[in-house]
């Protein structure tokens, strides 16, 4: 290398290296679907930190010359993540116009803010009592100002137009993720309504309401590109109104993530929504990874059928599961249905009386051979190398972190102490 060239003569791999410290998530490797960190990282990957500036610094390097314009160009917009707002929607709207930004989109994310309601929206009658508990009046203004954008998107389907514009757009979209977002002065307006149940009779924030529009509204960009590759759909704070639109999607997926949102009333949703689950899963015949989560504080306790409906996947490699309280022969059913699975999670899963985790485990090392990981955090219910299930110290109510660690090694036929075979 040329020691007095100035950096914009510098090889490209190496200002992509100096940038992959200022923005290192665009040069993660793609994450494999049969793997450990898919469930755990990739696909709950939390919403940007907004105070994070390296999207800023980025944006000023693509500013200095061509060449870094069109280095930058692929860290910026392979990952986009788009607010529910008129300026959300407007950036969303720019980078459609831009054929060749538009066409870097590899992973798209909608954040989504609770709506308020429609019969209850009077933030003026409760003014007075959110300032006494730390309102600011720019915190109250900003809570106007987005219910005033709420109303008007919603009524004039600019959301709808731009999603449908910007998605067929995405010609190399792979992932679409919708979550929930809450600003400073939401979380306060939240907590308010926590403790005065009756002021929602004046002033309520709905996330059922936001999730069925947000996920329908997507859905439905996403059936009419046709052109658009995308197989993977994460929603992570689901309402159960919302998984009526799934359905839609079955033929397309190949990945689903979908963790329910805390519910007074969830067993009961649920069970209404069992013809919607089978439908959409015995319609996934393409289906490579799974996950169905429900409030880790709060398990589902109805039966795994109402959910799964004993639908075999042949070319599932990746299954998980959340918060659900279940009988050790409903795990057996399913893992048998797919002995060629690579990963399993079983996370914050209590088994019901009568079942032990040792049988599970046993069953998983005896039958499972393919199986290259098992995630065991937080189960419940029911050193040296261990060769019996029946010294897995397994008493039927407690299963603390070392504890499940050292099943997990178990089952794989690892070491205790260092996971190594």
């Amino acid at each position: 290398m040329n020691m007095t060239a100035g950096i914009i003569e510098w090889p490209t791999e190496l200002i992509e290296r100096i940038l992959s410290f200022v923005q290192p998530e665009h040069h993660d490797k793609e994450v494999s679907i049969d793997q450990r960190k898919h469930l755990s990282v990739e696909s709950f990957e939390p919403a940007p930190d907004r105070s994070r500036g390296s999207i800023s610094d980025i944006g000023r390097f693509r500013c200095v010359c061509k060449r870094f314009e069109e280095i930058g160009r692929p860290v910026l917009f392979t990952r986009v993540t788009i607010r529910f707002s008129a300026k959300g929607l407007k950036t969303l709207q720019n980078l459609a116009a831009s054929a060749h930004l538009a066409c870097l989109v590899e992973r798209f994310t909608y954040l989504v803010p609770y709506f308020y309601d429609d019969d209850a929206n009077d933030l003026d009658a409760l003014s007075e009592d959110l300032q006494r508990t730390g309102l600011r009046n720019t915190d109250i203004d900003s809570l106007r100002r987005k219910r005033t954008e709420q109303r008007a998107i919603c009524s004039n389907e600019d959301d709808v137009l731009i999603l449908k514009q910007a998605i067929a757009r995405f010609t190399k979209l792979k992932l679409v993720q919708l979550l929930r977002v809450a600003d400073s002065e939401d979380r306060m307006l939240l907590s308010y309504l926590s403790r005065h149940e009756d002021a929602r009779s004046v002033l309520n924030l709905d996330w059922s309401r936001a999730c069925s529009h947000a996920a329908r509204t997507i859905i439905t960009a996403l059936l009419t590109s046709i052109n658009v590759p995308w197989s993977r759909f994460s929603l992570l704070q689901l309402s159960p109104e919302s998984a009526q639109y799934l359905s839609t999607l079955a033929e397309r997926l190949e990945v689903l993530t979908l963790h329910f949102d805390d519910n007074e009333d969830l067993d009961a949703k649920v069970q209404e929504l069992s013809t919607v689950f089978k439908e959409v899963f015995t319609r996934a015949r393409n289906m490579r990874a799974v996950h169905v989560g429900f409030p880790s504080h709060r398990p589902l306790t109805l039966p795994f059928k109402t959910v799964f409906h004993d639908v075999r996947w042949e070319k599932l490699v990746a299954f998980g599961v959340q918060g659900w309280e279940l009988e050790q022969d409903e795990i057996f059913n399913m893992v048998r249905r797919h002995p060629g699975l690579r990963g399993l999670r079983l996370r914050d899963v209590h088994l019901k009386e009568g079942s032990l985790w040792k049988d599970v485990l046993k069953v998983l090392r005896a039958e499972m051979h393919e199986l290259q990981w098992v995630s065991l955090r937080r189960i419940g219910g029911g050193g040296g190398r261990l060769e019996s299930a029946e010294e897995l110290d397994d008493d039927g109510l407690r299963v603390d972190n070392n504890k499940r660690k050292y099943w997990e090694r178990w089952v794989l036929r690892r070491c205790p102490e260092h996971g190594e075979s």
